[in-house]
């Protein structure tokens, strides 16, 4: 139950952005499909903010092209804190300066509430994270040349050295 009120407080937040816009809509563009997106779309709808999502694969293309024509969407989902700080440098995305960091700070870490700022100016809020393709290997490769999986890190450095 907490996770559900989590996510309603953050999409009640953007739902107060949502009305600012003419139509009450919220444009978001992202990557998710499949049950995930239809996850988000229930959480959306609970917390009373309408969505129009667009779903591809290839955002970073995606979001450069529409930036050259100054038509971007109102939020990204955006798959990396990298992304992130790259379109803040080039100016495109705007501080969330109408969020309480102390409201915040009462949902979130100061690391979260870090790794969603820049400059000490707050750009983002992270609703979920993933640890997942960081090291991918060939097992039949392994298994061709005798190769033990590495259990720690020093066992990983010690194998490409090899």
């Amino acid at each position: 139950m907490r996770k559900m009120k989590f996510f309603i407080f953050i999409f009640t937040l953007f739902f107060l952005f949502a009305c600012q816009k003419s139509g009450g809509r919220l444009k978001i563009i992202g990557t998710w499909g499949g049950s995930e997106l239809e996850t988000f779309k229930k959480v959306c709808g609970a917390a009373g903010v309408e969505i129009d999502f667009e779903t591809t694969r290839d955002l970073d293309a995606i979001l450069t092209t529409r930036l050259k024509a100054n038509n971007l969407p109102d939020m990204a989902i955006l798959p990396n804190p990298s992304k992130m700080k790259e379109l803040i440098k080039a100016g495109t995305l705007r501080e969330l300066n109408y969020i309480d960091r102390n409201e915040l700070g009462k949902n979130y870490s100061k690391l979260w509430i870090d790794m969603g700022s820049y400059g000490g100016k707050l750009f983002g809020i992270y609703i979920k994270a993933a640890n997942k393709s960081l090291i991918w290997y060939n097992p039949e490769e392994f298994k061709k040349n005798g190769w033990l999986v590495p259990s720690n890190w020093d066992e990983l450095i010690s194998l490409t050295k090899k």
